[in-house]
């Protein structure tokens, strides 16, 4: 149950990037030119954006900077049609960000795109130190809904490495990453897809589909607030909704299908947080959802239920991360019969977790302390708490 430094790259490799120069609304604080009123059309709050059918990049990033100007409650709404893009790079976003519906905006990529060769992630994103993602917001309060986001073509970057990794990788980080400080965030009727590529780390031109994790800086700190993802789907990529570095924060991933995926989510250090994952269908060619320790010794403070998922794959579900003081943990409802290798592990360093299945075709290794498992095909040891708690949720 090792992790090699590829498979630890899967949750750290945050991605936030930018479109070229910056446009504004006349009146807003941009000194650039206004928008181009034939394809981006402000009205109150929202600021529509149509597509050209070549290049959306400049119009999309002067709607989100209008957007932000504007202020809380602001929308930045796609109408219906293809959209082609570069990076994108937003600050302190609180509204909305909407299309007509999951088959009506699509985003695309455009090829080739250039991404700080080395270690972008020691700097924040911006026009002099792009990150290879597609979207990259940084705190804010905001929800994305109604849209699709399709990555395409073998090379979408003109190459990069982050801790040494060589060669350089081509493929984007993530279609949309979510850093700073803190931030709240909903996703609803999202669907993010990759496709299959040659010489990639993972065998998908995209590594991740929507990150939420902090991640700025050779010592980053954490990210707090919150992350819904729901009635969404993730399709061919490494990773479909990881998480990583974060305190004080309420994480719930729920509703979602992911299928041919490297991982459905993995997740690292958490402190004094909640994490849900509940009510999903997982087909993962390694592990449904992998829970471990990246930056930290231990996690601690937090709760974690994972109930009513379907997994298939290798692994349904691994906790491998250690578990300090004050957590709560409860895995219960999970159909793991289609796991090939096993359907729950839990580590050495896994205490006070409790395990509640529904038939002896549900298969648990158990290497920690105190763990309670009740209704599964028990292959290791353990004893644990009761889970009333969770029950009363």
């Amino acid at each position: 149950m090792k992790k090699t430094k590829q498979t630890i790259l899967i949750s750290v490799l945050p991605v936030i990037a930018l479109a070229g120069g910056l446009f504004g609304f006349t009146g807003t604080v941009s000194a650039e030119p206004p928008c181009d009123p034939d394809f981006v059309t402000p009205s109150e709050n929202v600021f529509m954006v149509l597509p050209t059918g070549v290049d959306d990049t400049a119009n999309i990033q002067c709607a989100f900077d209008a957007a932000v100007a504007f202020g809380s409650g602001a929308e930045v709404h796609l109408t219906a049609g293809d959209f082609h893009t570069a990076q994108i790079v937003v600050n302190d976003f609180y509204g909305d960000f909407t299309g007509e519906g999951l088959g009506e905006s699509v985003i695309m990529n455009l090829p080739h795109l250039y991404v700080t060769p080395v270690d972008m992630y020691l700097d924040p994103p911006s026009a002099n130190n792009p990150w290879p993602s597609l979207f990259a917001f940084v705190n804010g309060d905001f929800s994305i809904s109604d849209l699709a986001i399709h990555i395409t073509g073998d090379e979408g970057t003109l190459g990069w490495t982050i801790f040494g990794i060589d060669p350089p990788v081509t493929e984007l980080a993530h279609a949309i990453v979510i850093l700073g400080e803190e931030a709240d965030v909903v996703i609803n009727a999202v669907s993010i897809e990759g496709e299959t590529a040659s010489n990639s780390l993972y065998g998908y031109n995209l590594i991740n589909g929507i990150l939420f994790e902090g991640f700025i800086g050779e010592y980053p700190p954490p990210l707090s607030g919150s992350f819904q993802v729901h009635n969404s789907s993730f399709r061919r990529m490494a990773s479909g909704t990881p998480v990583a570095n974060v305190s004080d924060a309420q994480i719930k991933i729920y509703h979602n299908t992911f299928e041919e995926i490297f991982f459905g989510l993995d997740a690292a250090d958490f402190v004094n947080s909640s994490f849900e994952f509940s009510n999903n269908k997982v087909s993962a060619t390694w592990y449904g959802i992998d829970l471990y320790n990246m930056f930290l010794s231990e996690n601690v403070g937090s709760s974690y239920l994972v109930k009513n998922n379907v997994f298939r794959g290798a692994y349904g579900i691994v906790f491998e991360q250690a578990f300090g003081a004050g957590n709560e943990c409860l895995l219960i409802g999970n159909n793991v019969q289609h796991a090939t290798d096993l359907g729950i592990y839990l580590g050495p360093n896994i205490t006070g977790c409790t395990v509640v299945g529904g038939r002896n075709k549900t298969n648990v290794l158990d290497e920690g302390i105190n763990n309670i498992l009740t209704g599964v095909n028990n292959m290791g040891t353990g004893v644990g708490p009761t889970i009333k708690p969770f029950m009363r949720r």
